[in-house]
């Protein structure tokens, strides 16, 4: 007797799983002698579901076979569903799935089983029954994550599912399918002196940043396109950018992935934990990168991955120390980077994607409080006497990130082998009086200009007379927060304009010396 292959589908929503699992549901109970069984398949949306439970002889043991092979096709598919994301998010096993469902199917059925929950659950074995009951404690991953909500206080509580979480598991559109293309083609790449230009059309300041910039830029995609002709395995270089807050990072970051038509992600580094801790885990930025590619694999493989914030996450007692105490937000995230960053296959668990981060570039940035004494200090260090003083350059304010070393980062608390995958390290420094007038006038996405467009919107006009601009720069670096200085400055200028501005016949902000040295604080900054 031949064998015949059963052709075995796959889920297009969570409907659809949610109605197999029904029926299993239902098996259970008429195995268990449940005599008045409505042998239809819940109604969850008029139209939605409305099939009759065919009458089979498939066993319970079968059906969840089933259930597990058509889940097994979905995810071969790259069809994501709620449910299955649910429950590798919480690392539910499958026990925990056909509680949630028993009670989403209780709750739309209107009705209450005619055995307890778990026994339904456990198919009727007594044993089973005493040890699932863990799974409905206040400390169960089910009640703890607030899947599962229900008031412990009554002796025989009712379970429902959390309101939001069953409006998406009752959802039919919510699925999205990954596009994986066979390759990404790589666009023309620029070369240096075409993204230098780019870059000085947006960026002020920061000439030899924006070199350094352009010609890592350039080399990394480059590796990308003709690496694989070459027998050698080119290491990428990924990229440390140090710089006072305000200097741009976060911006050239976004320009970059602008000129290049390709996917950006911008990750705080300070909500992310050591796995196993509290919050977020360091794979999860790759989640964020996926999103910003649309959901394209291939195209999110190939972008850029920003990690803000970094000196934030520095060890708690540099120089290779051992404490008993561990550093799960600091040298454990650091630990934790390593392995995507070197460029490996990730096993994540949003719709089980294995994304490849080789040809994946990452930026890190970060102010580095405090890391211009350590270099400071090792300048300084053979120095006796009347010769101790600090150097001129080290007392320039516009250039105390110049000149640091391996060493100093390690003294700061970065462990030498986060260090080691950032090969390329790039100094901002601290914008100057004129770079933040050039941001005020004439880059491209100039402030006023911005300014200009908003307030023509309700018919108003500003003029800014030529010698108030080096008043309002000057108020900015006395913010010391960098070009988010001009913005604070502006707005301290314009909004009471802007309130009195109907009171008035004139239509046309001024803003003149007298006006700007009365409303700022650029006499305090004089004398000082």
């Amino acid at each position: 007797m031949e064998s015949t292959k059963i052709n075995i589908g796959f889920y297009k929503n969570n409907l659809e799983l949610l109605a197999d699992y029904f029926k299993l549901i239902e098996k259970i109970e008429r195995e268990l002698g449940e005599k008045n069984i409505i042998k239809e398949v819940p109604i969850l949306k008029k139209g939605e579901i409305d099939q009759k439970i065919p009458q089979n002889s498939e066993s319970v043991a079968e059906m969840e076979e089933k259930i597990n092979r058509k889940i097994k096709k979905t995810i071969a598919k790259r069809i994501k569903l709620y449910f299955y994301s649910l429950s590798q998010k919480y690392h539910l096993n499958s026990v925990e799935n056909l509680i949630i469902a028993c009670i989403i199917y209780s709750d739309i059925k209107s009705r209450s089983f005619s055995r307890p929950l778990l026994e339904i659950v456990a198919k009727g074995d007594m044993i089973k029954v005493m040890e699932y009951r863990r799974f409905l404690l206040p400390e169960s991953r089910l009640i703890k994550n607030r899947i599962i909500v229900h008031d412990p206080h009554y002796r025989c509580p009712e379970y429902k599912i959390e309101r939001t979480i069953l409006e998406k598991l009752l959802s039919r559109d919510d699925h999205i399918k990954i596009n994986k293309e066979k390759s990404c083609k790589i666009r023309r790449i620029l070369s240096p002196k075409q993204i230098y230009k780019y870059l000085s059309e947006y960026v002020v300041g920061q000439e030899e940043a924006k070199k350094v910039l352009s010609v890592a830029l350039y080399s990394h995609y480059q590796r990308i396109k003709f690496g694989k002709k070459d027998k050698g395995n080119l290491q990428k270089a990924n990229i440390l950018l140090i710089g006072p807050t305000g200097s741009g990072k976060t911006y050239i970051c976004q320009c970059l992935a602008k000129i290049l038509e390709v996917p950006l992600a911008i990750c705080d580094v300070t909500s992310y934990s050591e796995t196993g801790y509290v919050g977020g885990k360091v794979e999860d930025m790759l989640e964020q990168l996926l999103r910003a590619a649309n959901y394209d694999l291939k195209k999110a493989e190939h972008g850029i991955l920003y990690i803000d914030e970094i000196d934030k996450i520095a060890c708690r007692h540099p120089g290779g120390a051992h404490f008993t105490n561990r550093d799960i937000s600091g040298e454990g995230v650091q630990q934790d980077l390593l392995k995507i960053i070197e460029g490996s296959e990730i096993h994540h668990w949003f719709k089980r994607t294995v994304m490849n981060t080789q040809n994946t570039l990452f930026i890190a940035g970060g102010a580095f409080v405090g890391l211009e004494s350590i270099t400071q200090e090792r300048r300084c260090t053979k120095k006796i006497g009347f010769s101790s003083g600090q150097d001129k350059s080290l007392r320039d304010f516009y250039k105390i990130y110049e000149g640091i070393t391996t060493e100093d980062l390690v003294k700061f608390g970065i462990t030498p082998e986060l260090i080691g995958r950032f090969p390329v390290v790039v100094t901002l420094n601290s914008l100057s009086k004129e770079d933040l007038i050039q941001i005020l006038l004439k880059s491209k996405e100039a402030m006023l200009k911005k300014y200009s467009d908003l307030l023509n919107l309700s018919h108003i006009k500003i003029e800014i007379r030529p010698q108030t601009l080096g008043l309002i720069a000057e108020d900015a670096i006395s913010r010391k927060i960098g070009a988010r200085g001009l913005t604070a400055t502006m707005e301290k200028l314009l909004t009471p304009l802007i309130f009195d501005f109907y009171s008035k016949s004139d239509k046309k902000i001024i803003l003149d010396e007298n006006y700007v040295q009365k409303n700022l604080c650029y006499k305090n900054l004089k004398e000082a």
